[in-house]
C-alpha cells in the first residue's frame, strides 16, 4: 500500500527513500526488503533496485517488465 501511494498515477515506475518507506510500513528496514521481494515473487512488482549511497528504493512495476523478467535485488 505504501508504494502504491508513493507511485504517481499512471506511471510504472516509483522511488522513494526506504527508510521512509519503512517508517511509514511500521516495519524494520530488513522486513521491508523482504517484503518488496516478496512483492516481486508474487508479480505485484516487476523489480526493484536499491541504491546504497542515496538509500532511494525504485521500483518498476509488473507491465514495464521485459518478457525474460529482470533480477531483482539489492
Amino acid at each position: 500500500m505504501t508504494i502504491a501511494a508513493h507511485t504517481s498515477p499512471g506511471s510504472t515506475t516509483g522511488v522513494a527513500e526506504a527508510g521512509h518507506l519503512a517508517r511509514m510500513s511500521r516495519l524494520a528496514r530488513l522486513d521491508l526488503m523482504d517484503a518488496v521481494e516478496l512483492l516481486v515473487a508474487r508479480q505485484a512488482l516487476g523489480s526493484w533496485n536499491l541504491a546504497p549511497y542515496t538509500d532511494a528504493l525504485t521500483w518498476i512495476s509488473v507491465s514495464q517488465r521485459s518478457p525474460a523478467g529482470t533480477k531483482s535485488g539489492l
